[in-house]
């Protein structure tokens, strides 16, 4: 097994990123977000894997580095912590710098990218 799926099986894991990427084009298109710990569970018929492991965070991870590359945003901005101020975790905004991202402002950076993303998906 590939090291980089952390034991998951690759075609459980090419579902599960798939299904994510579903859930957030959704998601966008109603101009809302959700939390970690709803989307998490939505996998479940895919894979049992939790809001806070590791796994988890890389897929979405994926799925914003392929909808980045083809310019439609970093799509995981839409999944969001509980607790104040409700916006996507460290890793998130760790991406996004990597991605080109210039801001060194969490809200800002956060607050365009929603913006992008909603515009994409409610324009198609």
């Amino acid at each position: 097994m590939d090291d980089k799926f952390f034991g998951i099986a690759p075609d459980v894991w090419k579902r599960a990123v798939e299904r994510i990427r579903e859930i957030l084009v959704q998601k966008a298109k109603e101009q809302k977000t959700v939390f970690y710990s709803e989307l998490a569970p939505m996998l479940s018929d895919i894979a049992h894997i939790e809001a806070h492991q590791r796994p988890f965070h890389y897929m979405l991870g994926e799925v914003s580095s392929s909808e980045d590359r083809a310019g439609r945003g970093l799509l995981s901005v839409l999944v969001t912590e509980k607790n104040e101020p409700m916006m996507p975790g460290q890793g998130f905004f760790d991406l996004a710098r990597e991605r080109g991202r210039k801001t060194e402002d969490n809200l800002e950076l956060y607050a365009k990218e929603v913006q992008k993303v909603f515009d994409v998906w409610t324009k198609n």
